[in-house]
């Protein structure tokens, strides 16, 4: 499956341990997340199923590739600034 998305968002300034939607699409047979789940920054594309690799740091597997972003990482790039940065 191939994904393509775009989203403008100001990264908190402070990590967090909340968990929210940016961009998603598909279902719970096949689809792609961008958003944060347990204060990381997700992106996940392939298996919809909500109940496989619900935590964060989970790694990916033969049928969803997993990305979580802890917010130290956010920091050191310079995004927690508070200005808008596109996700692409």
């Amino acid at each position: 499956m191939d994904a393509n998305f775009s989203v403008l968002t100001a990264f908190s300034k402070v990590a967090h341990s909340d968990s929210y939607v940016l961009w998603e699409h598909g279902g719970t047979d096949t689809g792609a997340f961008v958003g944060y789940n347990d204060g990381f920054l997700r992106v996940r594309a392939g298996d919809g199923n909500p109940d496989v690799n619900g935590g964060a740091l989970s790694p990916s597997t033969s049928s969803m590739a997993l990305v979580d972003i802890p917010h130290s990482q956010l920091e050191a790039w310079g995004y927690t600034d508070g200005n808008l940065h596109e996700l692409r």
